[in-house]
């Protein structure tokens, strides 16, 4: 928060806010498809209003772009290299 707060105050651009922004909720939009085709939607009348959902969650979800995407094994890789070195620290440790 605070070099999102300096860099407004100093450069005036929203740079490191905007990249935390899409690697916290970036995700989505690679795991599902967003463009589907009407045939992929069922539009169904409940209380005179119409609610349109996918036809399948299969149809939904995009695998293929999940698993290709690089932020999904760059996470994966940071989250093992994190796991790994905490086991390194609890098994290093001595007592106080």
């Amino acid at each position: 928060l605070a070099l999102i707060l300096a860099e407004r105050w100093f450069f005036g651009t929203y740079s490191i806010a905007n990249e935390l922004g899409k690697r916290l909720l970036g995700l989505p939009r690679v795991a599902f498809q967003s463009d589907l085709g009407d045939k992929f939607w069922v539009s169904t009348v409940v209380d005179n209003e119409v609610v349109r959902t996918p036809a399948s969650i299969w149809s939904f979800l995009n695998a293929y772009g999940f698993i290709s995407s690089l932020e999904t094994w760059v996470g994966a890789a940071v989250g093992i290299a994190l796991i790994v070195c905490a086991i390194q620290l609890r098994t290093r440790r001595t007592e106080i």
